[in-house]
């Protein structure tokens, strides 16, 4: 993750590397196909990311089931992909239900996302930032603020990170600095 996900510049290619190491080591690895996955499809391999989520497609992570229907929509099979997404919805709104501090932040980015519910991304983004204000979080927030048209609070998250990260290296390169 440390490579496809973290600092200023991911490089997938190398990330890639490392997770397909990782199942070969343990084929049943569902994040490290899931993440593997996510650059398939981003490379427009959706037979190859498809491919890769088939062994764990019976997993209760709901990312496999959030990034089959982004395959199936990239693949324009619309039909599949509502029903994948309905049931990624169904899968995080459960963990939330049980742990919402564990999966806050993931469920923000699914809604972000593909979940097309910016709202609800917002409230998750700002229960994971009360929990943990990572700067992270704090990009996170002040997107799905954004992307709820609140503007307002997107102004008041920013000016928090603004007060708590200004000072390090990790704010000047975060999309915080650059707004």
């Amino acid at each position: 993750m440390l490579w496809g996900e973290s600092g200023p510049a991911s490089q997938p290619e190398r990330a890639a590397t490392w997770y397909r190491t990782a199942i070969d080591y343990v084929p049943g690895y569902v994040k490290a196909r899931v993440h593997l996955a996510e650059i398939c499809l981003g490379q427009g391999r959706t037979s190859d990311a498809r491919a890769l989520l088939a062994p764990v497609s019976a997993s209760s992570d709901p990312e496999v089931a959030w990034r089959l229907g982004d395959i199936a929509q990239a693949a324009g099979d619309s039909t599949e992909a509502v029903l994948q997404l309905a049931a990624a919805r169904a899968g995080f709104e459960s963990l939330l239900a049980k742990h919402p501090l564990a999966f806050a932040d993931h469920g923000a980015e699914f809604y972000l996302g593909s979940g097309g519910d910016p709202k609800r991304a917002l409230e998750l983004a700002r229960l994971n930032l009360a929990n943990r204000p990572t700067l992270h979080a704090f990009e996170q927030a002040v997107s799905a603020a954004h992307a709820a048209g609140d503007s307002n609070a997107a102004g008041r998250l920013h000016n928090q990170a603004s007060e708590l990260w200004a000072s390090t290296v990790a704010f000047r390169i975060s999309p915080l600095a650059r707004t």
